[in-house]
C-alpha cells in the first residue's frame, strides 16, 4: 500500500458490509474517518506493512483484500489485520495476502 492508494482503499472501506466492519473494526457502526484513511495509507515501512490485492473491473483498478501489520515496541511481535470484500471472500486471497505478510515479515532486513 502506497499514499496513491487512498482513494481504491476508501472506496474499499466504505464498500463493507456491517458484518465485515463489525469483524474488522469491531462495530457495525463504527465510520473510518477520512483522516484515518489518509494516515493507514502512510505506511513507515521499518515498523508496518499492508498489502493489498486489487483486480481490474470495468478499465479500473479496484480493492479486494488488504493484510496488515504493525510492529509492537519490543520489535519481535507485530499485530495484524485482514479484511478481503464480502464479494470476493472464500476465494483463496485472504489465505495469499496473509501469506505473503507473512513473508515479509520474516524476511531479513
Amino acid at each position: 500500500m502506497q499514499p496513491d492508494d487512498l482513494d481504491i482503499e476508501t472506496e474499499f472501506v466504505q464498500s463493507w458490509s456491517s458484518e465485515t466492519r463489525y469483524n474488522r473494526l469491531f462495530s457495525a457502526g463504527s465510520y473510518t474517518s477520512p483522516e484515518r484513511l489518509k494516515q493507514i495509507t502512510r505506511i513507515d515501512y521499518a515498523r508496518d506493512m499492508a498489502l493489498i490485492a486489487t483486480v481490474m473491473l470495468e478499465d479500473r483498478e479496484v480493492q479486494i483484500g488488504v493484510a496488515r501489520y504493525v510492529l509492537r515496541p519490543d520489535n519481535r511481535t507485530c499485530e495484524f489485520a485482514l479484511t478481503v470484500a464480502d464479494a470476493w471472500q472464500h476465494r483463496g486471497i485472504g489465505r495469499a495476502l496473509m501469506l505473503n505478510l507473512i513473508d515479509t515479515a520474516s524476511a531479513p532486513e
